[in-house]
């Protein structure tokens, strides 16, 4: 029964791409040409990542490091995915009424999960993992292996977030589903702060780290000391398995140890989630699923407070029902706030040792932690925001407000909430950094228009790419949102990092005279970079919704 849910789910697939391809021949053509493109450029980029390794003799090094933050990258996001798969099911009512065993059922649900926490993993992660197996010259066996152990590596977070989930679930009940999976969510974040934690103590952050080896760059990483987790994770396991894969004729034994090791290891963890998923998780307990079984109280209707009157009225009346969603979606809300704690990490890594002499790590560290902050946050909320309304969007589209506003009030929202938090963030750390006031002002509004950007090119992409249909809310996002959503954004990004950068460098070598006009063009060409992407993105996307045919 196991393999017959499989064959219904890889038809399903199968079934939808033929779909797409009669309704929309030209999109779907183009847009797996795309993907195959981003797939072959992360492969040669990485390719190109390695081969510079190998000239510094660190090959070794960098293999380690891209495992072990391809492993952070999938157990860090595998909680809403998780989630949202295995325990908000709409096929549940059905498929525990049918002749199934629940645990052919829990098993399916967990290589669903699987498969669905690792969409973005299948661009990134399976190129990056092949142009290592490229880059160690790995044999014609070791090739014919690599796709287990990419499963097996994809596997091992998922399983270990499910069994966490189940765990809290265990103590919790099924009627504190939401609690389980904000406490899960905090959890994975707290993990993720101490590992920040551990990484920046063996990394000098501040900038005389870099003069001894100005003159002889290959000595700069062997010199730069690193952590010890890289090679202590899980994810060593893939590496060294990896590694005797160039020649498993010599290294048979590794191979079977390690091999065996990580199989097992799955195997255990996948047992255990079916035994908790038996004991929690049934057609009932889903029905009865609560937080805390208790009633959400109901706000009452107020006129709102200043900045109600900004916008007009229908503007401010979406903007403001978003909020409220946030605000009462406990998982949402936890998914929002778990970033958040990362600001911490530089405060705690000032204050090590008693002493206040860290300020010269703090800026760079605090600053990068504020960058993550933003880029999760925006990521969540932007791309997430036009599916919040489910099914409930074909009741907009029939009231007299157009696709425009609907998707301009979801891009205040979500770039006052994200941009405001890590503007703040920013300012705080400006002060406690005792800056110049000229960048205690400048840096909180770059801040603001790096959000405002993030937010456009997220919300515009998932007008385009709208998932609407399902209340699941791991589906609320279309894998090609969430594919080009991230790739557009680390490309924003990039350019901006570019911009100022450049804008840094000429400041070192002009005449301190003109500084203040190399800033001033520089934040022009953002600015005028940031609207750009912004009202593309959005007019697009608006004319997408607005001509938007229901899925059935």
């Amino acid at each position: 029964m196991f393999l017959l849910l499989m064959r219904v789910r890889l038809q399903s697939a199968i079934n939808s791409l033929r779909a797409s391809l009669r309704l929309h021949p030209f999109w779907t053509v183009l847009l797996s040409l795309l993907g195959v493109g981003l797939f072959g450029g992360m492969f040669w980029l990485f390719v190109g990542l390695f081969y510079f390794a190998t000239r510094l003799h660190a090959l070794p090094e960098i293999t380690y490091q891209v495992f072990y933050l391809l492993f952070l990258f999938l157990f860090a996001g595998s909680v809403p995915f998780i989630a949202s798969t295995l325990l908000h099911s709409n096929d549940y009512s059905l498929l525990f009424h049918a002749p199934l065993r629940p645990r052919t059922i829990i098993a399916s649900k967990l290589i669903d999960a699987t498969v669905t926490s690792s969409l973005q993993f299948m661009v990134l992660g399976v190129p990056a993992i092949g142009a290592s197996a490229f880059a160690l010259h790995v044999s014609v066996l070791g090739w014919v292996l690599l796709p287990i152990v990419i499963a097996q590596f994809v596997l091992f977070p998922a399983l270990l977030t499910s069994l966490g989930l189940l765990v809290l679930l265990q103590f919790l009940g099924m009627r504190r589903m939401r609690s389980a999976i904000a406490i899960l969510n905090v959890l994975m974040a707290l993990v993720v702060c101490v590992i920040f934690i551990i990484e920046t103590q063996h990394i000098p952050l501040h900038p005389g780290v870099f003069a001894e080896h100005s003159t002889v760059m290959p000595t700069l990483i062997p010199k730069v000391p690193t952590s010890y987790l890289p090679h202590v994770m899980p994810s060593a396991w893939f590496v060294v398995l990896l590694n005797a894969l160039v020649s498993p004729a010599k290294a048979w034994s590794s191979v079977l140890l390690y091999g065996s090791v990580i199989t097992g290891i799955n195997a255990l963890l996948f047992l255990l989630c079916l035994r908790l998923g038996e004991r929690n998780i049934s057609s009932a307990s889903i029905a009865e699923e609560g937080d805390g079984g208790g009633r959400v109280a109901s706000t009452q209707a107020t006129t709102g407070g200043s900045w109600y009157r900004v916008f007009a009225l229908p503007v401010a009346g979406l903007i403001r029902k978003d909020l409220r969603y946030i605000q009462r979606d406990s998982i949402l809300l936890s998914q929002m706030l778990m970033p958040t704690l990362l600001i911490v990490v530089p405060f705690l890594l000032t204050l090590r040792g008693g002493e206040m002499g860290g300020r010269d790590e703090f800026l760079p560290l605090s600053c990068s932690m504020v960058g993550i902050i933003l880029f999760m946050q925006t990521s969540i909320l932007s791309l997430s925001s036009m599916g919040l309304e489910g099914q409930a969007f074909w009741q907009y589209l029939t009231s007299p407000n157009s696709g425009k506003r609907l998707l301009w009030a979801k891009f205040v929202m979500s770039t006052l909430v994200s941009g405001g938090i890590s503007g703040l963030l920013t300012l705080y750390t400006a002060l406690f950094s005792r800056m110049e006031w000229f960048y205690i002002v400048c840096l909180p509004l770059l801040v603001l228009v790096c959000a405002s950007g993030l937010c456009g090119l997220g919300g515009g992409i998932s007008a385009v790419f709208p998932r609407f249909v399902y209340e699941n809310p791991a589906h609320r996002v279309s894998t090609w949102a969430l594919i080009l959503g991230f790739f557009g954004s680390v490309g924003y990004l990039f350019v901006t990092m570019v911009i100022f950068v450049g804008a840094w460098l000429l400041t070192t070598v002009w005449e301190p005279r003109f500084v203040l006009t190399i800033w001033l063009v520089a934040g022009i060409l953002h600015l005028a970079l940031t609207l750009y992407i912004i009202f593309t993105a959005l007019t697009i996307g608006a004319k997408r919704i607005e001509r938007y045919s229901w899925e059935t």
